[in-house]
């Protein structure tokens, strides 16, 4: 199946999100950017979407490539963070990066909501304070990473100038729960 060929009900991953971690964050490498192009993701001609499989299988790539013989919950946690670095620096994620600092911690998390469904149109988060400097997150989608969410979460946090403590809490087959204390 190419990267472009899905089902009209099938989750897509937008470009910028490709492009964060695939191009931006994760070193220039001739074997890496192959085995990319043999999973659907050819990090010279970026398509406008892929679909999650595809999606999901680079990320497998990336966790072999960079992180061989580490836990997956400890090398996704690294992606996550590796990601959020570069989709900071993609043109939608500059947008984002000069508000972090103003946005101030408690807001960025209270937005997590919204700014999972711009990535993921599958993706539910609900945001419950449990104190003035933490909030627990449960997340629902179909296709969960709560490492790498919890790594991405982690370096958005410090982008606003906190030092942040990111706890997953439980894990399910489709949702999992974050504490996310700064």
């Amino acid at each position: 199946m190419s990267a472009e060929a899905s089902s009209p009900t099938s989750l897509r991953v937008p470009a910028s999100m490709v492009e964060g971690l695939f191009v931006r964050a994760l070193p220039a490498d001739p074997d890496f950017h192959a085995a990319l192009r043999a999973v659907g993701v050819d990090v010279e001609k970026l398509l406008p979407h892929y679909p999650v499989e595809v999606w999901q299988e680079a990320m497998a790539v990336a966790r072999q490539h960079f992180h061989a013989g580490q836990p997956r919950p400890q090398a996704d946690w690294q992606l996550g963070r590796a990601f959020a670095r570069g989709f900071l620096e993609t043109l939608v994620g500059r947008v984002i990066a000069v508000t972090l600092p103003m946005l101030g911690p408690a807001r960025l998390v209270e937005r997590i909501p919204r700014h999972l469904t711009m990535g993921r149109a599958d993706m539910r988060a609900t945001v419950e304070p449990l104190g003035e400097r933490e909030r627990q997150v449960r997340i629902e989608a179909r296709h969960p990473l709560p490492d790498f969410m919890a790594g991405c979460i982690e370096l958005m946090m410090e982008r606003t100038k906190v030092k942040p403590q990111v706890e997953v809490l439980e894990r399910a087959q489709t949702s999992y729960t974050l504490r996310v204390r700064w």
